[in-house]
């Protein structure tokens, strides 16, 4: 904040004019003005306009009608405690008084945004009276965000059907439970082992008791040798008494019934431990159960007046990385203030389908009329390029990135088998047995061959009706930021992601490391590479970084900032935040909006004045009425 001092009553004062530095005396009989004095600025303010929830609904509020977006005047808080205290506050606006109040805090409400010259002089009694002046930018920044699930804010909505705690909690609860159930398979494989060894030792001794008997039969004390039938029965065995040959037959069965008692206790012992996993298993899976029962419904951001795209679930969130920005925007600097328009629409393409740029931009155009707006946020082309329908591809095809692979919907359908613990069988099957008649290559290739043409129809049809962003009927391209997509594909090491039986939930089913290659360098990597031709082509600001950020926080990392499979079932009730970024990703992708518009916004810097509105206020007189004072 600058701030200059004058003393307008030291050499030259009286070439003031008289409206020049005023009070409610004449300045050359007003002997206050004979002591004026150098000392420190005052300091304003603009109420926050986005971010609060005065409602208490959850959501976040948005401004949502033409009266409240573009008001009738702008409220500003003037704050002169930091000079010495005074009986009298007179304020000036473009040298013209508008107020005198006896306290040090001052409301004023200006007729439009622009550039004043504000002023205080303060007399106090006895002591030399003080004259601040300061420039004034009054600036609202009107944000607006156009685009697809990636700027509506798909997979964080506002109001999550689990809480991060409770999705920590089944998080952890089903990975036990693969792990529980691991282990009750590997101990009924171990109990039918164990039953099957008992069996084994049952039919051995039922054979060494059969000996027994038919020993007994044939053989006695006193016909040991002379019977033929025992003769017969002994020959080959080494036996010359009868007793010895008892005590041998004898034996076998009591080696057989000590090993039958060995295995029948080793079965129990499997048996008991089948069923301690068998209860383990059930007992995460009561826990999951109770968890679920405390999921809610998931809340969205409801749709503006006005829009009527043939159905308005657009999943618009203000935890999405732009309305994020925007926030940021908003809390970053008090001497100005935000307002944020959120247009995009989960599915959103440039002219095609419902939510598309086109019906975006004739909504704005009602809402804002023809305000100045300082920035549209943009994020638009992965539906083009059919990212969630190539993501899904992979999963079912082998490998995807061929003309004609192969269909194996083995590991997607034990992923889906494995969420019906927590109620989701069928929207998993539903979802992965839609999957694209198409290789995931030929959908890519088509997508991204059709970008170039788009982005053209974009700047060249579309930008030019949004009136806000004409400047002499020329659209300024400086003011469109367009964001590019996020590495979805390695882990925490920065290695490609692989598909772990063992870890169902930690990868997308079915994908190859070859395929996360692939899918890393021909899909992502072409797309941001069109968006970023596109930049430059038509003058627009690339919000980089983005992709590179990502890049050891893909769907497998520990770490990861993009939604998993059950993670968007249990946060919004569905699939459709799958492979969209979470709360963290988001996080990311806002700090990349806010440094690409801190650089456009204060061009000074940080710690410097905003950009001024272009239609901006001339210093002079202002017109009588325009301006209100409030003690």
């Amino acid at each position: 904040m600058n701030t200059p001092v004058r003393s307008c009553l030291l050499a030259g004062f009286l070439a003031f004019s008289v409206i020049g530095c005023r009070d409610d005396m004449h300045p050359v009989t007003d002997p206050s003005f004979d002591r004026v004095q150098p000392g420190p600025s005052f300091d304003w303010s603009m109420p926050a306009r986005f971010g609060p929830d005065r409602d208490g609904d959850g959501l976040t509020d948005y401004l949502r009608t033409t009266e409240e977006i573009s008001p009738a005047a702008w409220t500003v808080n003037f704050d002169a405690c930091a000079l010495p205290p005074g009986m009298r506050y007179t304020w000036y606006v473009n040298k013209r008084p508008v107020a005198a109040v006896a306290e040090c805090h001052w409301i004023h409400e200006f007729p439009a945004e622009g550039t004043y010259d504000v002023a205080v002089h303060v007399v106090g009694g006895g002591e030399p009276s003080v004259w601040a002046e300061e420039v004034v930018t009054v600036q609202d920044w009107l944000v607006l965000s156009f685009g697809d699930s990636y700027a509506s804010g798909e997979g964080v909505p506002e109001v999550q059907s689990a809480s991060d705690d409770v999705l920590h909690d089944i998080d952890n609860a089903v990975a036990n439970l693969v792990e529980a159930r691991r282990q009750r398979d590997a101990a009924a494989a171990s109990l039918q082992q164990a039953f099957e060894n008992k069996g084994l030792g049952e039919s051995i001794l039922a054979t060494q008791q059969q000996r027994l008997s038919d020993f007994l039969n044939a053989c006695s004390i006193e016909s040991f040798k002379s019977i033929t039938e025992c003769a017969e029965f002994l020959a080959g065995l080494p036996f010359e008494t009868f007793n010895s040959a008892r005590d041998h037959f004898l034996q076998g069965v009591s080696d057989a019934q000590e090993r039958v008692n060995s295995l029948t206790q080793a079965w129990q012992n499997a048996l008991a431990a089948f069923n301690a996993a068998q209860n383990a298993v059930t007992g995460i899976q009561n826990t999951i159960a109770q968890l679920r029962a405390g999921l809610q419904t998931a809340k969205w951001q409801p749709p503006y007046p006005g829009q009527d795209w043939g159905g308005d679930d657009c999943h618009r969130s203000a935890n999405s990385a732009p309305a994020r920005a925007a926030l940021a925007l908003e809390q970053s600097d008090p001497h100005t203030s935000v307002t944020f328009i959120h247009l995009a629409c989960s599915g959103g393409r440039i002219d095609q389908k419902r939510g598309n740029l086109k019906q975006q931009i004739a909504l704005a155009n009602q809402l804002v009329a023809h305000r100045e707006i300082d920035a549209m946020l943009l994020s638009i082309g992965g539906n083009y390029a059919g990212f969630a329908a190539i993501g899904t591809a992979c999963a079912v095809q082998q490998p995807c990135y061929v003309d004609d692979p192969a269909l194996d919907l083995a590991d997607a359908n034990g992923v889906c088998l494995l969420l019906g613990v927590i109620g989701f069988e069928g929207q998993c099957t539903t979802f992965f047995g839609n999957f694209p008649t198409q290789s995931a290559k030929h959908i890519l290739q088509e997508g991204v061959d059709s970008l170039p043409i788009r982005y053209d129809t974009l700047a060249n049809n579309y930008l030019p009706t949004l009136t806000g962003l004409l400047a002499a009927g020329t659209v300024r391209s400086n003011r469109v930021y367009i964001a590019e997509y996020g590495d979805l594909t390695k882990d925490d090491g920065g290695a490609y992601c692989r598909f772990d039986n063992t870890d169902p939930l930690g990868a997308m089913p079915g994908v190859t490391t070859d395929e996360m290659e692939w899918l890393d360098l021909a899909a992502t990597r072409s797309i941001d590479g069109a968006v970023a031709t596109a930049a430059v082509a038509h003058g627009w600001n690339l919000v980089s970084g983005i992709y590179q950020a990502y890049r050891d926080h893909g769907y497998c990392a520990t770490n990861h900032w993009v939604n998993r499979i059950h993670e968007s079932l249990l946060r919004q009730g569905d699939i459709s935040g799958l492979l969209h970024p979470n709360n963290a990703g988001q996080i990311t992708s806002a700090g990349a909006i806010v440094n690409a518009l801190m650089r456009d916004l204060y061009p000074e810097g940080p710690a410097g004045a905003p950009r001024a509105p272009d239609q901006a206020v001339a210093f002079g007189p202002i017109a009588a009425g325009a301006g209100s004072a409030r003690q």
